[in-house]
């Protein structure tokens, strides 16, 4: 019964980090991809008059802003399995200690 309770003790001490830091880098840098994208698009568009070999650094330019979201999107998506996993390990250790409850 101390195990168990020991270890949700150091769950709710470990709660109060939460990556904060990392979810706003990750979306500074989704941020900046989009940017990128709107700006590969007003060129795409300023060059459309002066035929295809324009359009291509902007094509190229739009697809690395869509990486740049893709990174950014990335960074959020392992803060959210964290999250997640931080959420079904109280859970599970809730059960575990109301299991042992009842056994006592």
């Amino acid at each position: 019964m101390k195990i168990v309770k020991g270890l949700f003790e150091e769950v709710d001490r470990e709660n109060n980090r939460r990556y904060k830091t990392t979810l706003s880098i990750g979306r500074f840098i989704e941020f900046i991809g989009w940017a990128v994208v709107v700006i590969a698009g007003i060129l795409a568009l300023m060059g459309i008059d002066k035929g295809l070999w324009a359009l291509l650094p902007a094509l190229g330019i739009g697809i690395g802003g869509i990486l740049i979201v893709y990174t950014g999107q990335l960074i959020l998506i392992f803060v959210d399995i964290e999250n997640n996993t931080r959420k079904t390990n109280e859970l599970l250790l809730k059960q575990l200690v109301s299991k042992n409850e009842d056994d006592v």
